[in-house]
């Protein structure tokens, strides 16, 4: 598909606003997140019963993907450029309530807000294959497999290999190396999934006015020849500063195509671009010969933890308990002692498990005070 039209705007658009917004308060990454108190959060949410319908997935990974399938199944798509510069999900869901179908663009910036309301954290990417086609899609970080996922909703699918859900520029490695012929392409999610490799090229389904223009071929993964991430998704809050912080990858592959406006934004390395989300680093800040004092960290560098509310800590796997501020004292007793931790953050959600090996056991944790 072109979006020629539309990115020459975006392009104009990026030339005049600064490269990189707000400096990071508190992390090595400059990502701006939506706030837990934005109240477009929660009426989003509640709006459709996401809760509900998200709780039929078994994993937060099948989650994720139950949430991509609803933004296809009730978002029409259509090659609508009217509302190419609106990020605001409530009115484009107000919008496909009354059938008027939106472009990639629009579905990106839904999945981005439902994300977030469901206190995850996505980011929205922009796609140009080799003929200077675009396409917009998502990344989200999965607590699950401590990882970044790649989304597409326009045409509700995620790659996989070897069982793997992969990364937008996972997927573009695999599409260098060999056309992406190890890789599975998964539509839907639950009841409703189907899975397709090169070998069934074409594939044609009737589900949206996408798939009915473009079938499931090798141009869906040459999207990934140039990639662009948005670094913010705070729409509801700072939608006129969409356009501050882009980020692009180069290598030896698009290095010499320099026909993307959006080539002028800065590029940065793989492990910059692919950051952790939540994690927490363990530190040991004194012992003496009973006692171990452990300081937890959840902005390190290359992390951002957005909404934190507190650290769950356990040791030798015994109950997870929350702690009050970032130390926990653990008294040691004998040999190998193992702490874990994970942060929880204002939704409610948790994030990857750390572990320590303390060479010490330890005592159970007390309870936090209330």
């Amino acid at each position: 598909m072109s979006y020629r039209k539309i990115i020459a705007f975006f392009a104009l658009l990026a030339a005049g606003v600064a490269a990189i917004a707000e400096e990071p308060r508190d992390h090595s990454v400059p990502f701006v997140s939506e706030s837990f108190e934005t109240g477009e959060l929660a009426r989003l949410r509640k709006l459709y019963n996401f809760d509900e319908m998200i709780s039929k997935g078994s994993s937060e990974l099948e989650q994720m993907l139950l949430l991509k399938n609803w933004v296809f199944r009730n978002i029409p798509y259509r090659q609508n450029y009217e509302y190419s510069q609106l990020h605001n999900s409530l009115q484009i869901l107000q919008l496909a309530t009354a059938n008027i179908g939106v472009l990639c663009t629009q579905l990106s910036a839904v999945y981005t807000q439902l994300a977030v309301a469901m206190g995850w954290t996505s980011r929205y990417v922009y796609n140009r294959n080799p003929a200077g086609d675009e396409h917009s899609t998502n990344e989200i970080w999965s607590n699950q497999l401590a990882k970044w996922i790649y989304i597409d909703t326009t045409w509700n699918l995620h790659v996989e290999k070897s069982g793997v859900p992969l990364s937008a520029l996972e997927v573009r490695r695999e599409w260098l190396a060999n056309k992406g012929r190890n890789l599975v392409y998964v539509f839907g999610a639950g009841a409703g999934e189907a899975r397709y490799t090169t070998a069934q090229f074409p594939v044609k389904r009737s589900d949206n006015r996408a798939w009915q223009l473009w079938p499931l071929d090798d141009t869906w993964v040459s999207y990934t020849w140039q990639i662009a991430w948005i670094g913010r998704n705070d729409f509801f809050t700072n939608n006129q500063r969409f356009w501050d912080t882009i980020w692009i990858y180069t290598d030896e592959a698009n290095d010499n195509d320099d026909g993307w406006g959006l080539r002028q934004q800065p590029a940065l390395d793989a492990a910059s671009l692919y950051h952790d989300v939540n994690r927490v680093d363990i530190h040991l800040s004194s012992r003496d010969a009973r006692l171990v004092t452990v300081r937890l960290d959840a902005s390190g560098p290359g992390n951002i933890t957005p909404n934190f509310d507190r650290f769950l800590v356990r040791v030798n796997g015994s109950e997870w308990r929350a702690v009050d501020g970032d130390t926990v004292t653990v008294g040691a007793t004998g040999p190998n002692t193992t702490v874990q931790a994970r942060v929880r953050n204002k939704f409610g959600v948790l994030g990857p498990v750390a572990t320590r090996v303390l060479r010490s056991y330890a005592q159970p944790l007390a309870p936090a005070r209330p």
